[in-house]
């Protein structure tokens, strides 16, 4: 069963900003807040790609032990 993924846009600097502080313990993040950041929306489109998204249904229909790139 498929879950819903909250993704969020920010620039690279604030995103790494966030990681530190959360790692400091300065902020915890909320319920609901994206889990999964991209710098741009050009960036998050590339990764849904036609191509990776076939390459995403392969892995799901096959369950492969190990992946290698």
């Amino acid at each position: 069963m498929a879950g819903t993924i909250t993704i969020g846009i920010m620039p690279q600097d604030h995103i790494r900003e966030r990681v530190l502080a959360i790692a400091r313990g300065e902020i915890k993040p909320k319920p609901g807040e994206p889990k999964i950041w991209f710098t741009s929306m050009t960036s998050l489109a590339e990764v849904f790609s036609d191509d990776n998204r076939a390459l995403l249904q392969v892995i799901r229909e096959t369950h492969p032990d190990a992946l290698f790139f």
